[in-house]
């Protein structure tokens, strides 16, 4: 029932939705309350202390047999399953019920609930998957939804642009994870999770390296790191709904659920490890600069959302067991804090009027205090504000990169500093998109007069989020993180001999004389100190003259690395001139070869052959058949002639023999005689 509500309520809203008064919303949002009522089951049945409860379940049935080999499907239910279960169902059930009031009156309403259902159905069918040939199928419907959903305003080219867009720079990290998952069918003989974790000895050593960063290529498509990450920005021009659904809990979501579920695997290369700190550190760095020069509020937390994946990435760069736990924990909160944010952002462009600029906003708190509330403590757990969800997963990304895994621990430190400047500037341009919005004067009286408070549709979500972005905090590592024995990929397959011990670094994190525990004390300080001074200083650019006057004098000052940030560092420029302009030349080459060499060679053979052919008929016309009749022109005329001797009367032919021999004799006489 989890993963099929979703596909059967769409299904059911494609063939009856728009003969019902509401569309078919009510369908779309009882499938996905369907599914959230058995994701909570599974959550409250699952066991920690050393019980897997649901986590240990695994079912699967044979679908093919080729050769003798059977082909078998499945669903593994443990403790990263269900944790990723719960984040899709809420946040999308969230979202089906905002969609409600946020939608209403658009022309394709009743198609945009059918799309976000098969949105849905995808990211559970992925998370559900015990082997990677059925989540690479579901990874791809995922692909065809959201290019569906982004381009729900068809009408608008910018709209239609992005989601070309999205669909097409996906599909070039999926040729890398395609690649992937073609060498370890060949070197394992199974896509299956367990088997490929229990031959993982039968991977050459410089394979592990091509087949990790083949993976890492996907999941960069997927959930937009560096240089991949252009697409997500430009998504924003989909429905509010849909952005916060893409950003928090489905497709950006699936390339960590990706990395988290085969680190049994990735790890095996520490090379491929630190390539993917480094760039998951270099996007959280980059985007982050770049999420100051937006003045929209959607695309503000679109490159937040780009530099929170990095954060991800590169606490999964490093090969521990903390390391792992602190990427995947911070998926978890960044689902709940995210979509909390945009659906924040829905519900101020829903209150202005569809206004996104947050220059003309304002002094919106008093208008509407239950989006500001909410929008707030959400900021506050993206800056990593005490006991909020945010503060607890930030602060093991620093703990785990801080403490390494004994390979590249100096690489690792260095990055530790530099995410630290990340998550200060967070802090920074969160607390902006807060204070422009909802503090200070109106900027723009007319906006603010007839700015509203949203439905209570929307608002219920807003407030179960802001909490979640307070509680997830407390329960998800413990029950669902913690339980290495459930989790942890590859220990399955323990029995077999490829444990996780044997390639990650396990830090016992209870230990208080041990490096985890001195990481956690580092990591708690800088985390504090750059969350205060990212805060700190937002309040004194935004809400003090002083400030105001430092915070363009700063802006003049380096104006050179603003314009970079504000091209956003002309990474789309680049790609347009060395891929697409490159790919259009070449196939304007590509075209001008084929036209004028290939097909006038085409043409000119056929040319040549018909030339050849009108000489031949020429010839056969003139010279043999006029042979052929001169022949039989000759023995007609012959016949004619001879017939003029045959009279039927003996005497005559008597006479012409006589004669004959007479004429001879005389011939050879004469002969003779010479």
């Amino acid at each position: 029932m989890l993963l099929l509500a979703p596909i059967v309520g769409a299904l059911l809203i494609g063939v009856v939705g728009k003969k019902m008064k509401g569309g078919g919303d009510i369908i779309g949002i009882a499938a996905l309350g369907t599914s959230l009522a058995c994701a909570i089951m599974l959550f409250l049945g699952f066991g920690s202390e050393g019980d897997p409860g649901f986590g240990g379940q695994h079912w699967e049935f044979t679908w093919l047999t080729v050769g003798g080999n059977d082909w078998n499907l499945g669903i593994t239910l443990d403790g990263l399953t269900v944790a990723l279960l719960m984040v899709v169902t809420v946040v999308s059930f969230i979202v089906h019920l905002f969609s409600k009031g946020y939608m209403h009156g658009d022309e394709r309403y009743t198609d945009f609930f059918r799309w976000l259902g098969l949105f849905t159905f995808s990211m559970l069918g992925l998370v559900l998957s015990d082997n990677l040939l059925t989540l690479y199928i579901f990874w791809e419907i995922m692909g065809l939804a959201s290019y569906k959903l982004i381009g729900h305003f068809y009408f608008k080219r910018s709209a239609y642009l992005a989601c070309k867009k999205a669909f097409m720079t996906t599909r070039v990290g999926d040729v890398g994870m395609f690649l992937a998952l073609l060498a370890l069918y060949a070197y394992t003989g199974s896509l299956q999770f367990a088997d490929i974790f229990a031959n993982t000895d039968m991977i050459p050593g410089g394979a592990h390296v091509w087949i990790a960063l083949g993976l890492f290529m996907g999941a960069a498509g997927k959930s937009a790191q560096f240089p991949l990450h252009i697409w997500l920005p430009d998504a924003m021009e989909g429905p509010t709904p849909v952005s916060a659904l893409i950003h928090a809990a489905t497709m950006v979501a699936a390339g960590v659920y990706l990395i988290g579920r085969m680190y049994a695997l990735i790890a095996l290369s520490p090379v491929a490890m630190l390539i993917i700190s480094i760039i998951g550190c270099f996007t959280a760095l980059g985007a982050a600069t770049i999420a100051f020069t937006r003045t929209d509020i959607k695309q503000v937390l679109a490159y937040s959302t780009v530099s929170q994946l990095g954060f991800m990435f590169t606490a999964l760069g490093v090969g521990s067991n903390l390391a792992w736990q602190a990427g995947l924990f911070h998926l978890v909160t960044h689902a709940f804090f995210k979509a909390g944010l945009f659906l924040g952002s829905g519900s101020v462009i829903h209150g202005c009027h569809h206004l996104q600029d947050m220059t003309k906003m304002g002094g919106l708190r008093k208008k509407m205090p239950i989006t500001a509330i909410t929008f707030l403590i959400c900021c506050l757990s993206i800056a990593g504000f005490p006991f909020t969800a945010g503060f607890f997963s930030k602060d093991m990304i620093l703990q785990a990169l801080w403490a390494g895994n004994g390979e590249f621990d100096m690489a690792y430190r260095v990055i530790f500093f530099v995410l630290a400047f990340a998550a200060l500037m967070t802090a920074c341009y969160m607390f902006r998109a807060y204070l422009l919005t909802f503090e200070g004067k109106p900027r723009d009286r007319h906006v603010h007069e007839h700015a509203h408070e949203s439905p209570w549709t929307m608002t219920a979500g807003l407030v179960t989020l802001a909490t979640l972005a307070i509680a997830a905090g407390y329960a998800w590592p413990d029950i669902l993180l913690s339980n290495e024995a459930a989790v942890l990929p590859g220990t399955e397959a323990a029995a077999a001999g490829a444990t996780m011990v044997g390639f990650v670094k396990v830090f016992d994190v209870h230990d208080p004389h041990g490096v985890a525990h001195a990481a956690h004390s580092t990591a708690l300080i800088a985390s504090s100190i750059v969350m205060s001074l990212g805060i700190a200083l937002a309040a004194f650019w935004y809400l003090t003259a002083v400030g105001e006057r430092f915070r363009k004098a700063c802006r003049a000052a380096f104006s050179r690395l603003y314009g970079w940030a504000f091209n956003k560092y002309y990474v789309d420029e680049v790609v347009e001139a060395l891929l697409i302009q490159v790919t259009l030349f070449l196939a304007q080459l590509s075209a001008w070869f084929d036209s004028q060499i290939i097909d006038g060679f085409v043409d000119g053979s056929g040319s040549l052959y018909v030339k050849t052919s009108d000489a031949s008929g020429v010839a056969d016309d003139d010279i043999v058949d006029g042979a052929v009749r001169l022949a039989g022109g000759a023995a007609w005329g012959g016949g004619g002639i001879l017939a003029r001797f045959q009279y039927g009367r003996v005497r005559n032919y008597l006479f012409g023999a006589v004669a004959s021999a007479a004429l001879f004799a005389v011939l050879m006489l004469y002969v003779a005689g010479n």
